[in-house]
């Protein structure tokens, strides 16, 4: 450095250029980092805060104004035909803080179409992507219900829930099963009832067979309700004669409306052939709306009579108490 001196630039850069205007920022900077060394507090750190984004401000300010008006005099001097300064302003270089592909390059070398032109594809993602937001916000406000109740189906389906049953079993009611039918129907609970209950539920002793279990010397309507209320399971045998009898539906209201009054699944729906939905009463429809127990007697079948008799089983273990939370 002695002996050979030190190489001043042909043309001074930015921050020399603008040392004058820069160094006061610069110096505020400073002395703000300087204070809250000495006594750091949210106050001084927020002075600091603010010298440093003031210096960054003017930086900028300072260094945007000098290579505009160093490309100004380059473009100058090459319309006025100075080649000697256009020469010496051609040396001037890009700092080593420039894009990648610019560093140590010339001046001449930086085209503001390639770096400063507007980004087509960042514009048209940006407004794709506020369309999408905006779209899928709307959607999910206009289908907000739906949502719920396929996140709470989520929830069941991972977390499940528990169910929760009576706490009496059939041995504490005056009758363990109470089977409601037209007299039509009485030779499906001599063929086929009879004979399982006494194969396979032998436990169940007390059972009411239509209308002849009913208490002798009370009225109809009196004995129907008093067995109802008095039995573990109500179960009503349901076929295209049977829903049209105004007696059995009169008997199937009477049990739902003891179901409704205890809060417990206590009754069991046996369809004994397939019924047109046209003939369906609305009250069956509102059970099997809400998923209440049903079973549909098949004929000739053995396979599915042993899945019927092994459902009536389950049905028959428990009167679980009815939740109106869980969707049906």
């Amino acid at each position: 450095m002695e002996i050979y001196g030190k190489r001043e630039k042909q043309n001074p850069d930015w921050f020399v250029a603008g040392i004058a205007k820069l160094e006061p920022v610069i110096e505020a900077k400073r002395a703000a980092l300087a204070n809250y060394k000495s006594d750091p507090s949210v106050k001084t750190l927020t002075a600091l805060r603010i010298a440093r984004m003031d210096a960054k401000r003017v930086a900028r300010r300072y260094a945007n104004d000098y290579w505009l008006s160093l490309c100004q005099s380059i473009q100058l001097a090459a319309d006025n035909g100075n080649t000697q300064e256009t020469d010496q302003r051609n040396e001037t270089r890009c700092s080593s803080t420039s894009f990648k592909s610019l560093k140590n390059q010339t001046i001449w070398s930086f085209h503001p179409k390639d770096y400063c032109g507007v980004n087509i594809y960042l514009i048209v993602g940006v407004s794709l992507a506020i369309v999408t937001v905006l779209s899928l916000s709307v959607l999910a406000y206009q289908k907000r219900w739906w949502l719920n109740h396929k996140l709470f189906l989520l929830k069941l389906a991972i977390i499940g829930y528990q169910e929760i049953i009576e706490n009496q079993g059939p041995e504490d009611y005056e009758y363990q099963l109470n089977l409601m039918f037209r007299e039509d129907d009485e030779w499906w609970i001599n063929d086929c009832m009879k004979p399982f209950l006494q194969g396979r539920m032998p436990h169940l002793e007390h059972i009411v067979f239509g209308d002849n279990g009913l208490h002798p010397g009370s009225f109809y309507l009196n004995a129907i309700y008093d067995v109802i209320e008095n039995s573990y399971k109500t179960v009503l045998l349901l076929s295209n004669q049977s829903v049209e009898d105004t007696w059995f539906m009169t008997k199937l209201r009477m049990a739902v409306e003891h179901m409704n009054d205890t809060k417990l699944e206590k009754i069991i729906l046996i369809f004994l052939e397939d019924i047109d939905d046209d003939h369906l009463p609305y009250l069956v429809r509102l059970l099997l709306s809400r998923n209440k127990p049903y079973l549909l007697w098949v004929d000739d079948d053995e396979d599915g009579q042993e899945f019927f008799w092994a459902k009536f089983e389950k049905s028959m273990r428990a009167n679980r108490e009815m939740n109106n939370v869980i969707p049906v």
